[in-house]
């Protein structure tokens, strides 16, 4: 956790400089957002990302973690990855709308809404918990909540695409 709060700013930084490499800000803006956003909101549910979300076995003379627990990193990445594909992309037809004027501005923020909500799902593991009828912090619970983000991959891709019928992204 400690890691990824280090490294938020270089990553802010290092998303920002990709859209100036490309010559494409906004695609660049979307990719920080994309990779610190999830940073955030895991630094705001700091008591559900802790070791305290790993179930323990306690035995007679000692306790042994049984698995992986809710941990920020594996979500990190899944949120960041979400990211990428639909916030990050919303962000970058910004630029495509100032440059051929299509797709709308409507239809980038939805995007980036979109985006953000569906990066903020996966980071409630805590809340699917309750829903689900596996343990998400094992590792069967781990791969459901994969299985999730491409699930909402797929959702948020399809909307996005009946939105706008002539969707073209372009990342540069």
């Amino acid at each position: 956790m400690i890691m990824l709060i280090i490294f938020a700013p270089l990553l802010f930084a290092g998303g920002i400089a990709l859209g100036i490499v490309f010559n494409n800000f906004w695609f660049g803006l979307g990719g920080a957002v994309s990779t610190v956003f999830p940073i955030l909101v895991i630094f705001l549910r700091i008591k559900t990302f802790s070791d305290d979300s790993i179930p323990v076995y306690a035995g007679p003379k000692m306790s042994i973690p049984l698995d992986i627990g809710y941990f920020p990193f594996f979500y990190w990445i899944l949120s960041a990855m979400l990211g990428f594909q639909v916030t990050g992309r919303g962000f970058s037809t910004i630029n495509t709308h100032f440059t051929t004027g299509n797709p709308s501005l409507k239809f980038s923020f939805i995007a980036i809404i979109l985006g953000l909500i569906m990066q903020t799902i996966v980071l409630f593991p805590d809340k699917f918990d309750r829903i689900v009828p596996l343990d998400l912090r094992t590792k069967k619970g781990f791969i459901f909540m994969i299985a999730l983000t491409v699930a909402l991959y797929t959702t948020s891709y399809l909307i996005l695409s009946l939105f706008n019928s002539n969707l073209v992204f372009q990342l540069y």
